[in-house]
């Protein structure tokens, strides 16, 4: 047997608390190991990654329990103990006690290794968390990646006050507030000159307060449960002077405030969920913010992609800035099942956006705009009328019903334009397996039909 593989048959057999007659004499066997070839074993067993990754059977805490050799092995390696998960979940069985002893046991042994953990704390479980949380805040000095769950309506939030210690790369939170909508739970980060603070990720109800700068902060990303509090996040924004991604969905009053529009203007990547926008304040967002340095933008958008006036203002403010955008992204949701969804006019509109997007590689658009009148300006070739994106290496196309797609005449003129310069380009349909409103199956002879065309098929 491979001297791995019997490791992890070790493990496996303690972890599941069931040793068959073998187990023993395999223990045996692995003690008489000496200490040097022991250490040899286990360094070999180790991901060459021990930041990003973990152990690779698993928990070092089970795995220590194989024999006392090889305990002593893993207790030199504090940094193994440093990256745990804890899930409280909502069970008859579940002993907090335990899961508290289990914490305490992992940052005993992490010794002063940076911490990344992880804390999933499910419906129904109000026991005695304020303990676990409570140990977390105190190694908050060593924190590097901490990922907070929190999805009890019933439990107040456990952590009011991060300050960021020069040692916290990423924060993610996640949850839900007491009380009526709107009451938003205030998550306060201390920023300083030495932070390192380089991502934050909120979904739930939260409002923040930055105290300070945050110099090093790239990315944002916030998805409110309430369409609330944008005023607030406005504020925080502006400490993010280094800011070069961000993903937003909130319902926000767009903002001429010269501080914000000059930190928006550093973006790299935008990811804009536009749900709750107004046609006006999606024309005043794009008509009064220039982005140079775009080089991805991901738009999803239901009431304003089938208005005219939003892809004339996106449109405008794409070449005023001529950003070096080479990824985009259009989800535009169909407002009804037939495949004109929008109007020719507003398809000829984001057609012509797309034209001046001469550096674009990759394209992804799906939904309402995905119609003949765009299918047939992605069709003409280089010197003719009205030729779409020069350079792409990829396109990608989604439709909410597949004949539309599939049986279109134009789709092998779209790829075959882009392969006369790309040899790797490539096409991908997005379609749907079924769709209730039309009573439409997916048969196997449209399948093959997309497969002789050289389509990748995605059937969701």
């Amino acid at each position: 047997m491979p001297l791995t593989g019997l490791l992890e048959k070790l493990h496996l057999n303690n972890g599941q608390g069931r040793e068959n007659s073998t187990a023993p004499d395999n223990r045996s066997l692995l003690e008489r190991f000496p200490q040097d070839i022991l250490y040899t074993i286990f360094l070999a067993c180790l991901p060459t990654n021990l930041a990003s990754k973990k152990l690779l059977m698993e928990s070092p805490l089970n795995f220590s329990l194989v024999c006392r050799s090889w305990r002593s092995v893993v207790l030199l390696y504090p940094s193994l103990w440093a990256d745990f998960e804890l899930h409280v979940c909502n069970s008859e069985e579940f002993d907090a006690g335990w899961v508290l002893k289990r914490l305490k046991r992992c940052l005993k042994l992490s010794k002063d290794a940076l911490l990344t953990a992880s804390l999933d704390v499910s419906n129904g479980v109000t026991q005695r968390m304020d303990r676990v949380v409570q140990c977390l805040l105190e190694e908050e000095h060593r924190w590097e990646r901490i990922h907070i769950t929190v999805l009890d309506n019933s439990i107040p939030w456990p952590i009011p006050s991060i300050q960021c210690q020069s040692s916290l790369r990423l924060l993610q939170l996640r949850g839900t507030a007491r009380g009526e909508p709107g009451n938003d739970l205030s998550i306060c980060i201390d920023g300083t000159e030495s932070s390192n603070l380089r991502c934050v990720k909120a979904i739930g109800r939260f409002a923040f307060v930055a105290s300070g700068d945050l110099p090093n902060l790239q990315h944002i990303e916030y998805i409110p449960v309430n369409l609330q509090g944008g005023g607030r996040f406005l504020s925080f924004l502006r400490s993010a002077s280094s800011i070069v991604q961000l993903d937003m969905s909130l319902n926000i009053m767009p903002t001429s405030d010269p501080q914000t529009m000059v930190v928006l203007s550093r973006l790299e990547k935008l990811n804009l969920d536009c749900k709750g926008f107004r046609v006006d304040q999606a024309s005043f967002f794009f008509n009064n913010i220039s982005f140079p340095s775009l080089s991805t933008l991901k738009l999803r958008s239901c009431q304003i992609s089938g208005n005219i006036s939003t892809w004339i203002a996106i449109g405008e403010a794409y070449r005023r800035s001529n950003p070096p955008l080479q990824n985009a992204q259009f989800q535009a949701v169909a407002g009804s099942s037939t495949t004109s969804s929008w109007s020719d006019e507003c398809v000829r509109e984001f057609a012509n956006l797309l034209r001046t997007m001469k550096q674009l590689t990759h394209l992804d658009v799906h939904g309402g705009l995905v119609t003949d009148t765009l299918l047939e300006r992605l069709s003409l070739r280089d010197g003719m009328r009205a030729a779409i994106c020069p350079e792409l290496e990829s396109l990608a196309l989604g439709c909410p019903w597949l004949p539309f797609l599939s049986e279109s005449p134009v789709i092998g003129l779209i790829k075959s334009r882009w392969e006369m310069k790309v040899q790797s380009f490539k096409l991908c349909l997005r379609c749907k397996m079924t769709q209730p409103h039309i009573g439409h199956v997916l048969e196997d002879d449209e399948i093959l039909k997309c497969v002789n065309q050289g389509l990748e098929l995605l059937v969701a």
